[in-house]
């Protein structure tokens, strides 16, 4: 459990969420739902813009745990992110007490090929 979050997590979702229907449902019914579009762009068949529908779920979702990772969490650090960038296969050592500590993943240590 971190300490260092204040605030309410649901109150900060409710109020997106709220935010995002009053400003938009006028253009695109705001939908929230990526499930609750498809259904009523199948039986229509109006596929215009769904993509958006798709591809923005993703993306955010991506972005946010980048973020999260690198800039947010407890253990974010700059070495970690420049770890991250330059190679893809570096992983966290579990079995340091430093939260930073990282290095490339060696499968012949795990018993692996």
């Amino acid at each position: 459990s971190r300490s260092d979050l204040n605030g309410s997590g649901p109150l900060a979702i409710g109020l997106s969420v709220t935010m995002c229907h009053l400003s938009f449902i006028r253009l695109t019914g705001a939908s929230m739902n990526t499930a609750r579009t498809f259904g009523p762009a199948v039986v229509l068949g109006a596929w215009d813009n769904h993509w958006v529908y798709w591809v923005g779920p993703i993306a955010g979702g991506i972005i946010a745990g980048l973020l999260y990772e690198f800039i947010f969490a407890g253990n974010a650090s700059p070495a970690k992110l420049v770890g991250w960038l330059k190679d893809p296969d570096y992983e966290k050592v579990e079995d340091s007490e430093e939260p930073s500590n990282y290095e490339m993943k060696d499968s012949r240590r795990n018993g692996g090929a």
